[in-house]
């Protein structure tokens, strides 16, 4: 049997792993909702500011989100303009084709802008070309396409259906 002095430690040992865990849990739980808060803010000033993605922030958000608090995650995907976009992602993997086309589009004017009409230096140009080229493929090639789901057919009873003669 251990001693006092020995329980004591082994007790003191365990309440401060316990604690220490606990306060870093904490802690991560808190500098995820921050980033999440953060994702947020920068997915809405995508949703503005055209050449500004709203997607990958969302969908960083509700990473933050689903890891360190339910109720912000639930509003999240409560949003009407980044609720879809993340359900469609969570639940199936990939993006409607309004939703690629709207992308690609906003990419295509954005690098047009910078590489036509602005004063930007040549190689901030060749950049945008280059990043916005992979951020097009990326979309079109990458992400999977969301089709409507098919709805389940009628059952039909075996007496229905019609008969043909036999070859």
């Amino acid at each position: 049997m251990p001693r006092v002095d020995e329980q004591y430690q082994i007790n003191t040992q365990r309440v401060g792993e316990f604690l220490n865990s606990r306060c870093r849990s904490i802690m991560k739980r808190v500098a995820l909702i921050a980033l999440g808060c953060l994702f947020v803010a920068m997915a809405i000033i995508g949703v503005i500011v055209p050449g500004i993605p709203a997607t990958p922030w969302a969908l960083a958000a509700s990473y933050c989100f689903d890891r360190s608090s339910p109720r912000l995650h639930r509003w999240l995907r409560r949003t009407p303009m980044l609720g879809p976009l993340i359900a469609d992602w969570e639940e199936r993997r990939g993006m409607r084709p309004q939703a690629k086309a709207t992308a690609v589009m906003m990419i295509v004017l954005a690098l047009s802008y910078t590489v036509v009409i602005s004063a930007a230096p040549v190689w901030v140009k060749w950049c945008a070309g280059g990043f916005g080229s992979l951020g097009i493929c990326v979309i079109l090639f990458a992400v999977r396409t969301l089709h409507p789901l098919p709805i389940a057919p009628v059952a039909v009873a075996a007496f229905d259906l019609p008969r043909f003669p036999s070859a």
